[in-house]
């Protein structure tokens, strides 16, 4: 935003003009200055609200998760989570019933619709392309979604990359209202002013060539744990991943049952420990060793700051600084004096995996000379023997498709699904000689570096976009 908000004062004139007589000094200094500002400099001959150029403007619809699918089925639904990145994501699947999806068929999400984000992670903006391997999929919207239609591609375009604007993104800001979790309402969004003398021809133009050098740099951004299957199977340590791994049907006696330390009675769960042996992978060549991970990593010694005060400030490591599902901490800027909850120190531990939601994957390298400090929801660890092993090694196989996987089948808890530390330990991976764990991790480390390269050159394109749209602006 760019501006000082500690010594404005607000009138309860500034609180009338917000609508919906909102308090918050950033809504009434937008409303009074901001929003006033860019329609005196770049609507002097009108504005059109972005709910009169679109064909409709609607939310999705709430549906409870006791009609979720624990197994896959014809229908996902979409929620924010899929597209707080400003791209879909669909790490995290929810699968409906078929019978309560096909309740709500009539408001699917199509090819090409816009979708912007209305709760939490607020004013998101993204251009929905159905994935090529889910074609056969029906995505079913969740109120917290706003979906677009307008009358053609060009428009869609023109409108993501807009409403993507700096200026848009105050706007949603601005309107959105609550303290914990923010809400913007589609009355709000319908009111974003778009000037009439905008060339959004000419804008849409410029739009297309960046998409253009967007996908060409995005052919260089392979997966992380495309990588890391292509390797570990070109060297033997497991069979190519088919990404439909399948427990069989299975009802558990107490006889098994008894035997996990957990007392889990899941299906999936004894599945996995009783028909599969705890094996990560499949195929692992006859010549390497497969041990469990407990023989090779160990908790690490752990020390939790509470709620407060910090003696000095301290680098803060939470899910919001790791790139997803990369395993990789992007922002070593956030710097705390005081924790409004509790927290771990990460000490001399060297990797860290996380125990909410493990299929994620957060699993990232230590930097002890840091003195970094994060969330409780971090199981860190520590390699017993670093002749024998390496860190980065055991990262890339808790990053793998199959961890990402499997591990949800290890999970416990409804709302906050965890695995435990027991259970990531009793996994059995594959060991091959450190000279191999060397080709493997050097190879690996090469493929994410390029990938991370082309991400990169990715974000600054996208950055270039407020500029490409200030230019046009300051035309008007």
């Amino acid at each position: 935003m760019g501006m000082n908000l500690h010594n404005i004062v607000i009138k309860t004139s500034d609180i009338i003009n917000t609508k919906w007589l909102g308090i918050r000094p950033f809504t009434c200094y937008f409303t009074k200055y901001e929003l006033p500002k860019f329609k005196d400099n770049f609507c002097k001959d009108g504005f059109d609200t972005l709910g009169k150029i679109v064909l409709s403007l609607r939310s999705g619809e709430y549906i409870p998760k006791d009609n979720y699918s624990i197994t896959e089925k014809d229908y996902i639904y979409l929620t924010v989570g899929n597209f707080s990145k400003g791209s879909l994501d669909l790490t995290e699947r929810i699968f409906l019933e078929n019978e309560v999806g096909q309740k709500y068929e009539n408001i699917k999400v199509e090819n090409g619709d816009l979708i912007i984000t209305r709760s939490g992670t607020v004013g998101r903006v993204a251009l929905f392309e159905i994935p090529q391997d889910l074609e056969e999929k029906i995505f079913i919207p969740s109120h917290h979604l706003a979906v677009i239609k307008t009358s053609t591609p060009e428009d869609h375009l023109f409108l993501k990359y807009y409403l993507s604007y700096g200026f848009c993104r105050d706007f949603f800001d601005a309107l959105s209202t609550g303290k914990v979790q923010k809400e913007i309402t589609n009355w709000s969004i319908r009111k974003i002013p778009i000037p009439i003398s905008l060339n959004k021809s000419k804008l849409t133009e410029k739009f297309k060539k960046i998409d253009d050098q967007i996908r060409v740099h995005q052919l260089d951004n392979i997966p992380l744990q495309d990588s890391i299957d292509e390797v570990l199977s070109t060297l033997g340590i497991k069979t190519k991943s088919s990404g439909n791994y399948r427990t069989r049907t299975l009802i558990p006696s107490l006889t098994d049952v008894a035997k996990n330390k957990a007392l889990r009675i899941g299906a999936e769960y004894n599945d996995f420990w009783l028909f599969h042996n705890g094996h990560l992978f499949e195929g692992t060549d006859e010549t390497i060793k497969i041990v469990p991970l407990k023989e090779i990593m160990k908790l690490a010694p752990k020390n939790t700051l509470k709620k407060g005060q910090l003696e000095e400030p301290r680098i803060l490591i939470d899910f919001a600084q790791v790139e997803s599902p990369n395993g990789k901490v992007i922002d070593f800027d956030n710097i705390v004096i005081e924790l409004g909850s509790d927290r771990i120190e990460f000490g001399h531990c060297d990797f860290l995996t996380n125990k909410l939601r493990p299929y994620l994957g957060y699993t990232i390298l230590n930097s002890p000379e840091l003195n970094l400090i994060g969330t409780t929801e971090f199981i860190p660890f520590q390699i017993r023997d670093e002749k024998k092993v390496m860190t980065e090694y055991i990262r890339y196989l808790l990053l793998s498709t199959e961890y990402l996987g499997k591990s949800k089948f290890l999970m416990s808890g409804k709302e906050h699904p965890r695995i435990i530390s027991i259970d990531i330990l009793n996994i059995r991976v594959p060991l091959p000689d450190p000279e191999v764990q060397q080709k493997i991790v050097e190879e690996i480390s090469k493929r994410e570096a390029e990938a991370q390269k082309a991400r990169e050159e990715i974000k600054k394109l996208r950055a270039s976009i407020d500029e490409t749209i200030l230019k046009e602006l300051e035309k008007l």
